[in-house]
């Protein structure tokens, strides 16, 4: 639900064209200034201008990119790198031709896009539906570059627009998570929060699930979406994984410190409006992907393959810490922080009886954790080491809940049955060795089972 906005253009021609003049045009650009300043040169200096026209957009670019913010990394530096090929074409073509011969050498790179195209189709296989060209979005909007930042610093009047889609007077249910609400390496429509929405079509199922959350980000989410939504039930998803780990978690939109502020006994935000400091690094993996790629990867199959590997290099980035900030202290320790956890959830259970809204924490089991305790190979990182102290971290979260008078669902042996039955890689989406997230099936499994609980709290049209 949290994209990046409405597209630019109007139609999918207009984007199209638009991505390849963005594609061609630096290149264009580069060729033909530097074919206007090499008769000023000497054949002796060619080589050291050919060196300073290709190095300097680049390091133009990576010293604009922390002060552009709403302009991806990935399409400043295209363009620049755009621009130095030109320059290189231009200042390699021997005298007398320069401009026939660099327009004959782009001319074959476009012959050869076109059979890498062509090649592509026949061997390649299809990624399926990409959206369409107009919805890509060349301007893109602070609060994409950390997702969580998304949900708690929305644009002006983005909490009423969300919630006035479709029909009026739709009784709400909030879902507030991380990555595994928001559902990576699907389509948001096949997530499990979309399928409860077209199960019950009479309630609006508002997905609040951003990568990168933790429960700090859903106690402040609670309290700027629930007085608008006014909720009957909101359903609060703690992954045990790295929720438990991430508390206090530095985000780059308030980067001084960790989300909340803790004045005697009260959770209050650190930062009241956004405070973003975006340092180069974080710009691999909070930038959208390249605007050419997105616009482009519907109808030419080597921009969606392209595009599907800059998603799998950013995720991955993103994963490794190139996004976030370190958090306070030692992350590295892995050291479980239940003092922490227990203060966020009953936090979580004021603010959610301060609205007069029922609260429904959903527990959501480690996938790394299920395999080791049924004796199957664990690829991804385990935050708890080993399989007896996951199960016994994966309790204590439910017990600690349940402690803070908080109605819980423990989907510990919905995942292992689902896991047991269907097998493992049919459960799970594919994005890395491992993943822990849902794939279709997974999703599928999951809204199968909390349906019938959400309609025994009352959630019925």
């Amino acid at each position: 639900m949290f994209s990046i906005g409405v597209g630019s253009f109007t139609s999918d021609w207009i984007a199209v064209l638009v991505a390849c003049a963005l594609l061609l045009a630096p290149v264009l650009a580069g060729l033909l200034l530097t074919a206007a300043l090499r008769a000023a040169v000497s054949i002796r200096r060619r080589a050291r201008w050919t060196a300073a026209l290709a190095v300097a957009p680049v390091a133009l670019s990576l010293a604009a990119i922390p002060r552009t913010d709403q302009l991806s990394f990935w399409d400043l530096l295209i363009a620049s790198l755009g621009f130095a090929t030109g320059a290189v074409l231009a200042m390699r073509q021997p005298d007398g031709h320069v401009l026939r011969g660099a327009l004959r050498t782009t001319g074959r790179i476009a012959v050869g896009l076109l059979i890498a195209e062509l090649i592509a189709r026949v061997a390649l296989p299809s990624l399926g539906t990409f959206p369409p060209p107009h919805t890509a979005r060349l301007v893109v909007p602070i609060t994409n570059r950390d997702p969580p930042c998304n949900v708690l610093y929305p644009p002006d009047n983005r909490v009423q627009e969300v919630l006035r889609r479709g029909e009026p007077g739709r009784p709400a249910v909030l879902h507030i998570g991380d990555s595994l609400v928001a559902g990576i390496g699907i389509p948001s429509s096949e997530n499990f929060v979309s399928a409860l929405g077209n199960a019950q079509p009479g309630i609006q199922h508002l997905n609040l699930g951003a990568v990168g959350a933790g429960l700090d980000v859903y106690l402040l989410a609670l309290r700027l979406w629930g007085p608008a939504a006014r909720p009957h039930l909101t359903v609060v998803y703690i992954f045990a994984g790295n929720d438990l780990f991430d508390l206090n978690a530095r985000y780059l939109c308030c980067a001084d410190g960790g989300l909340l502020l803790d004045q005697g006994g009260r959770l209050t935000p650190r930062c009241p409006t956004a405070q973003w400091n975006i340092p180069l690094k974080a710009h691999l993996a909070s930038s959208p992907p390249p605007f050419v790629l997105r616009a482009l990867a519907r109808p030419s199959r080597v921009a969606g393959h392209l595009l599907r590997f800059v998603i799998r290099a950013q995720q991955d980035a993103f994963r490794r810490g190139f996004a976030n900030l370190p958090s306070p202290g030692d992350p590295a320790s892995q050291t479980p922080r239940w003092n922490l956890l227990d203060q966020r959830i009953r936090a979580i259970a004021a603010t959610a009886r301060e609205q007069h809204s029922r609260l429904l924490m959903v527990v959501i089991p480690s996938r790394t954790t299920i395999e080791k305790t049924l004796g199957l190979p664990a690829l991804a990182n385990d935050y708890w080491r080993d399989g007896p102290t996951g199960v016994a971290g994966h309790r204590r979260i439910v017990e600690t809940a349940r402690a803070a008078g908080v109605d819980v669902l423990d989907g510990w042996d919905t995942v292992q049955a689902a896991m047991q039955q269907d097998g493992v890689e049919r459960v799970f989406a594919h994005e890395c060795p491992g993943d822990v997230h849902f794939g279709r099936l997974g999703h599928q499994r999951f809204a199968a089972w909390l349906l019938p609980a959400l309609q025994a709290r009352g959630v019925n049209p």
